[in-house]
């Protein structure tokens, strides 16, 4: 059936580059590995069996050009097939379809390219609205001719239901060729989009909406199959987008599987499209030839990739913006590539990093600004929207700072969001000697001192499995569309969309008090167009007889079942206290505490609990409570976590080391224990000297069995680097494996990352805190803690309550366990074998995990520990909860 017809086998991707050969014939040679190539077999293939012969080439020069952030993966990456076309065939469709009017109708310009032909043909388009209605139809007949030809059409159609990334509605595109016989020959279908994108006033617009770019850096990778990335992958992650309030992607650095850009016209999903073009191996100087960018004999190697992502990409709605590459300095390749695009396709934007502030980018487009960057580009009255085209380096345990971010971007118009790098862990799954699964990084294949940038590669946001990091959930939070403000019982609304009412979603609210709800309402339909606000009076009061502080937690959930996200999930959500806690008075037990003191220990006896003391490291050593053993190991003041990825960029491990040495090195030089009436009084004194610290540590017990600890910390250091961490660090039994705690969560959450974590009352498991990030590090953290218990099977064990608040830690490991030294050294989290222990640290608070980048600013100056004197208070009591 095929014999005579136009046989064409087509090559997703290769990559870097490979000869193909038909039944003996030589057929030709492509590189450019990211975006498809295709050949004309037909006069090479016979009735029966074939034989195909592909050499594939790991290394060519366009390898130069394809230096991207990526395992360097050779071979066939995507889809291999064969489809055929008759002679007579259409070769090209191009789509163009905007909006006019004020964006009211739309505009369909369609250019249909034709192969040549020695016969009279008949060309139909046919257009269907959503609801599957022909709103078009037109037919042309076209005289045989020796080239090919192209058959413009364009029509106008009123009140068109324009395409968004928050509705994206799509319309069916028919094209159909028939023979001089009225037969039909070639049938081409696509789903289309009107929707317009353009800059106005250096501002980028949507349908004309200055629209925020919520989004994310995309790899193509899977930790099995590599760069072979199955629909059901991108499927899941078009869903995770969805789920976690992700509006955009970049396609980095090169055009995507095609399948991905139907996925994103689907769903809604903004695509900045860009070129198979990195070569920052060679750095960016502007001198002629000193970058491949810049170098005319490169130029055509430039504009064949460029065009090639153009040309098959161009008909996607979806698509908003041509990223001319990445990091691959400017110059004339640059510039020449910038003309050829605004000429094949006017309808979009260009952006290129490398230009800066050059003509050849329509949008500053930097990477890794700060917070206060975009505060002063937004005030210098500048003529072009960033949109940061890199930013929030996710690293490990990262993006800290992501709502100061924001609150840059929602306060100036010439902020229009960004896209965070990015989105999924480069791992790849491997199993180890020892038959432990792990996801393995640069430096764990090949022999040693094999080349490698090491966990350089994750970077991401989810795990390689797509399993959320901790850090989504607050990326999730601040993406949100919809704020909210609430002043004496009155809550303000707003919808963030720039299309779409709120009128899909309702509102749920409630009132909690210690964890428990005690009232509770709902707005059953919120009737709020875009960019518009509205006001409701909750109902509600009080009692009197609630002390303790009290939280309304509102949260905004879909109406009706949507597609990816279901009924009744939540898209928005925020936390105010509306009650502080009011002071409680304190009841004095009159019990009498009994003393035991040895040459070297002091037990201090209650109803039904033992505190032990040793004298000559003055700490404390023991909590027995139940006929239960609870501390395994003693307290003793801690200034140290285990590294983060971003720590390590900023070197801290070098040069906070002293606090390293400082929870390690205390002298003892006071112990005091003081019998009072119905308390004792422990007086614990150290020198720290690698600080030129004095640490006073007073645990006063009572007869309740609760243990007061005053925690006071100053240091003489001149030039004192900035403090890790501030606390104390004790062990328990891992008995004691259940937590029940009222805490900022459920997730962990930092000092500069936690916006998303509202306080609550959680319950959970030890052996559930460790977040395994594939590179293990500092892990687990909740702030904002008010009480905690860990207990055993039974119910006993140990209650923290803060005075107010704390910062804990409770895991199966030991800092050390998670600190490789001075060097990040070839260490896995699956790997990792837990304790027989809890590690629990019990803080005044540790410095942020930084979010900028992770080579340089890490933690901001805010979000730092500084100053040379802390004071804190907690109390520690035994429980049992049955």
């Amino acid at each position: 059936m095929w014999t005579d017809k136009r046989v064409i086998l087509h090559f997703g991707a290769v990559k870097s580059a490979f000869y193909l050969w038909v039944n003996g014939h030589k057929i030709g040679y492509s590189q450019g590995s990211k975006t498809a190539a295709e050949f004309d077999i037909s006069d090479y293939v016979k009735s029966g069996s074939n034989t195909l012969a592909v050499q594939v080439f790991r290394w060519s020069d366009g390898s130069y050009l394809e230096a991207q952030d990526f395992w360097r993966i050779s071979g066939i990456q995507r889809d291999v097939y064969l489809y055929y076309t008759p002679k007579d065939y259409i070769e090209d469709v191009f789509v163009n379809a905007g909006l006019v009017n004020n964006y009211k109708d739309g505009n369909l310009n369609l250019a249909v390219d034709l192969s040549p032909s020695n016969k009279e043909q008949t060309l139909q388009i046919q257009l269907k609205n959503p609801n599957h209605e022909i709103i078009f139809e037109t037919q042309q007949t076209l005289a045989k001719k020796e080239l090919s030809q192209t058959v413009q059409f364009n029509k106008q159609f009123k009140n068109i239901k324009a395409w968004s990334a928050e509705s994206p509605t799509l319309y069916e595109l028919s094209i159909s060729l028939f023979d001089n016989k009225k037969l039909l020959s070639q049938y081409v279908k696509k789903k289309i989009g009107f929707r317009t994108s353009e800059i106005k006033n250096g501002q980028l617009l949507i349908n004309g909406q200055a629209i925020l770019i919520k989004g994310v850096n995309r790899h193509e990778h899977d930790p099995i199959t590599g760069h072979a990335v199955s629909r059901e992958s991108m499927e899941l992650d078009i869903k995770l987008f969805k789920q976690f309030n992700i509006n955009a992607v970049r396609l980095a650095h090169y055009p995507n599987d095609p399948y991905w850009y139907e996925l994103c016209d689907k769903y809604g999903i903004y695509v900045v499209d860009e070129a198979n073009i990195e070569s920052h191996g060679m750095y960016y100087n502007l001198a002629k030839g000193h970058t491949l960018g810049n170098n005319p004999d490169w130029k055509k190697a430039h504009l064949a990739r460029i065009s090639a992502m153009v040309e098959r990409s161009k008909n996607h709605p979806s698509v908003i913006i041509w990223s001319l590459g990445n990091e691959a300095g400017n110059g004339y390749n640059f510039y020449h590539g910038y003309d050829w695009v605004r000429s094949r396709d006017p309808s979009r934007p260009i952006q290129y990093e490398r230009a800066v502030f050059e003509w050849n980018t329509d949008l500053y487009v930097p990477q890794y600004p700060t917070p206060q960057y975009l505060k002063e580009y937004a005030e210098s009255n500048p003529e072009r929207s960033m949109i940061m085209s890199e930013y929030a380096h996710a690293m490990g345990n990262s993006v800290g700072n992501f709502a100061d971010f924001w609150h840059q971007i929602r306060k100036y118009d010439k902020l229009q969001g960004g896209f965070i790098w990015d989105w999924v862990d480069q791992g790849i799954q491997t199993t180890t000697s020892e038959g432990k699964t792990i996801y393995a990084y640069g430096g764990d294949f090949g022999v040693p001192g094999t080349p490698s940038d090491g966990n350089f590669l994750l970077n991401g946001i989810v795990l390689p499995d797509r399993t959320p990091e901790p850090a989504l959930y607050e990326i999730k939070k601040v993406h949100q569309s919809v704020l909210f403000s609430f002043n004496d019982k009155e809550l303000t609304v707003f919808n963030e969309n720039f299309f779409k009412n709120l009128n899909h979603y309702r509102l749920n609210w409630q009132l909690m008090s210690n964890g428990k709800v005690f009232k509770e309402g709902r707005i059953n339909k919120l009737e709020i167009p875009p960019q518009q606000s509205a006001n409701f009076t909750l109902n509600y009061s009080i009692p009197k007889e609630i002390n303790d502080e009290v939280f309304l937690n509102v949260s905004v959930v879909t109406r009706l079942d949507e597609p990816l996200i279901g009924k009744s999930f939540e898209i928005a959500k925020e936390q105010f206290l509306v009650q502080t806690a009011r002071a409680k008075e304190q009841q004095t037990d009159l019990r009498k505490l009994n003393v035991y003191r040895t040459v070297t220990d002091s037990e201090i006896i209650g109803n039904n609990f033992v505190v032990r003391f040793n004298h000559a490291r003055a700490e404390l050593t023991g909590y027995r409570f139940n006929e239960v053993e609870l501390i395994k190991t003693p307290a003793r003041a801690n200034f140290w976590r285990a590294p983060t990825d971003n720590d390590f960029g900023g070197n801290w491990q070098d040069k906070l080391r002293v606090w390293k040495y400082a929870s390690d090195r205390q002298q003892r030089t006071k112990f005091t224990l003081v019998e009072a009436e119905n308390q004792v009084v422990v007086t614990t004194e150290f020198d720290v000297p690698d600080v030129s610290g004095k640490l006073n540590i007073i645990y006063i017990i009572t007869a309740d069995g609760k243990v007061k600890v005053d925690y006071k910390f100053s240091s003489s250091m001149q030039d004192m680097p900035m403090i890790p961490r501030v606390g104390m660090n004790l062990e328990l039994f891992a008995e004691l494996n259940n937590i029940t705690y009222f805490v900022r969560g459920p997730q962990e959450n930092y000092r500069d990352r936690h916006t998303a974590a509202h306080v609550g009352l959680y319950h959970s498991k030890v052996s559930q805190q460790y977040h395994p990030y594939i590179r293990p590090q500092e892990s687990g953290y909740k702030t904002q803690v008010r009480w905690l218990h860990l207990t055993n099977q039974q119910g006993v064990g140990l209650k923290i309550t803060g005075t107010p608040h704390f910062g804990m830690s409770a895991l199966h490991y030991r800092i050390s366990d998670l600190d490789p030294g001075m060097r990040r050294s070839q260490t896995h989290s699956g790997e990792l074998q837990p304790r027989p222990l809890v590690s629990l640290n019990i803080d005044y608070g540790q410095m942020g995990v930084g979010g900028v980048n992770s080579w340089h600013t890490t933690a901001l100056p805010e979000y730092t520990l500084t100053a040379s004197e802390y004071e804190y208070s907690f109390t520690l009591q035994g429980v049992n909860i049955n």
